[in-house]
């Protein structure tokens, strides 16, 4: 396409034979061209149905004229004039499944039909086909007037920088429910699960969430407070000894509790 050219252009675009033919990263080529749609250079819709369009490209009077002459076309153009509006001024979406019932033919004799009527010249006829496209919104522009906002390279790495420690953070964390944290992502809440590795190390404490938790929340006030031992601790919380214990020993093994030199405890902010 030549330079200054192509705006308001559509074009099939194929991902895949595109990076094959260049050699490209297929990774850092789609990341290109939605830089390149944000900055409203070009639109890039991903693989989508695009229905079959016809356009017919003969006035109602020669069309009547080649209906009278060649009647084993007539009953389906009837069809296509009763089932769409516009075809004479433009392109129209065209349903061949719908076409086919309502005619009580097969798919492929409707279609068969619209490519005859193509090849006679009496309309355009624009298979449909699964693609993506490429909009280009501007002309085609040189090299060195193709502009990246800061604005926008900025926000987009620091989504990216987000997504990445959060998915650190899902790898890492071994002291909350895997599906907590992965439905929290998505703004949704959600109890353990009770099955992840996370949710299967706690079980094993012999408590329930509830009594976890209400011997967490005790520790935590405490700490908030003061630095005791372990041994002050157990006789500060207002729960079974050996509970309080299992709890404790579970937030030291997972380094949400420290301990000083002097054995005082403190929570890891």
């Amino acid at each position: 396409m030549p330079l200054g050219s192509g705006k308001d252009n559509v074009f099939d675009f194929n991902m895949s034979d595109f990076v094959s033919k260049y050699r490209l990263p297929v990774i850092e080529t789609y990341n290109s061209l939605q830089f390149l749609q944000r900055e409203g250079y070009m639109e890039f819709t991903e693989e989508i149905n695009n229905p079959s369009r016809v356009h017919f490209i003969v006035s109602r009077d020669d069309l009547y004229k080649f209906q009278v002459a060649n009647e084993s076309f007539d009953r389906f153009i009837k069809l296509l004039l009763r089932s769409y509006t516009g075809m004479f001024s433009e392109f129209v979406p065209i349903n061949e499944e719908a076409l086919s019932r309502k005619s009580a033919s097969s798919r492929d004799t409707v279609y068969q039909y619209l490519v005859k009527l193509s090849s006679l010249n009496i309309i355009h006829f624009i298979p449909g086909k699964k693609t993506a496209l490429v909009i280009f919104t501007e002309e085609r522009l040189i090299r060195k007037a193709l502009m990246i906002s800061p604005d926008n390279y900025l926000h987009v790495k620091e989504k990216y920088e987000i997504r990445l420690n959060r998915m650190i953070e899902y790898a890492d964390s071994d002291n909350r429910c895997r599906s907590v944290t992965l439905l929290d992502y998505f703004g949704e809440e959600s109890d353990r699960c009770g099955i992840c590795d996370v949710c299967r190390e706690r079980n094993e404490l012999d408590l329930s969430k509830y009594e976890f938790d209400l011997i967490l929340d005790e520790i935590k006030t405490v700490l908030g407070e003061k630095n005791p031992d372990a041994e002050e601790l157990v006789k500060m919380i207002s729960y079974p000894e050996d509970k309080v214990i299992k709890v404790i020993r579970w937030l030291l093994d997972h380094n949400k509790m420290l301990q000083d030199k002097d054995h005082k405890l403190m929570w890891k902010s």
